[in-house]
C-alpha cells in the first residue's frame, strides 16, 4: 500500500493526510466517503474531502493539517507569525467566490 511505501521510503514520523479532491463530482465518484474515511481510519490520519471548483473544504484541508501537526508536535511551540515572517512565500490578497454558477 502507498502509504507502508512512503514510511519506508521517507520516514514513519512523517504526518499525513488523506485528501479526497473533486468531491462536487458526485455522479463521477469511484470511492464513497465511508471507504476513504475507512482508509484514513486504518492508517490513523485525518480525512477531507475538497473541490477547487466550489472552495469546498480547501480551507478546512489546511485547518486540519495544521490542527494534526500542532497536535503531533511534542512541546514544541508553534508561532503562525514566526513562520509567516521567515517564508519567502507571501500570501496572495485574493477574493474566493464560493457561489459559482454551473
Amino acid at each position: 500500500m502507498w502509504a507502508h511505501e512512503i514510511d519506508n521510503i521517507i520516514s514513519t514520523d512523517l504526518n499525513k493526510l488523506l485528501v479526497g479532491n473533486k468531491c462536487d463530482l458526485t455522479a463521477e465518484r469511484v470511492i464513497d466517503y465511508a471507504q476513504a474515511k475507512d482508509l484514513a481510519d486504518s492508517l490513523s490520519i485525518p480525512y477531507v474531502e475538497t473541490s477547487a471548483k466550489n472552495a469546498s473544504n480547501v480551507q478546512e484541508e489546511f485547518k486540519a493539517k495544521i490542527n494534526y501537526l500542532i497536535s503531533t508536535t511534542s512541546g514544541i511551540p508553534i508561532e503562525i507569525s514566526d513562520i509567516n515572517a521567515k517564508s519567502s512565500i507571501k500570501p496572495l490578497e485574493t477574493t474566493i467566490e464560493t457561489n459559482v454558477k454551473e
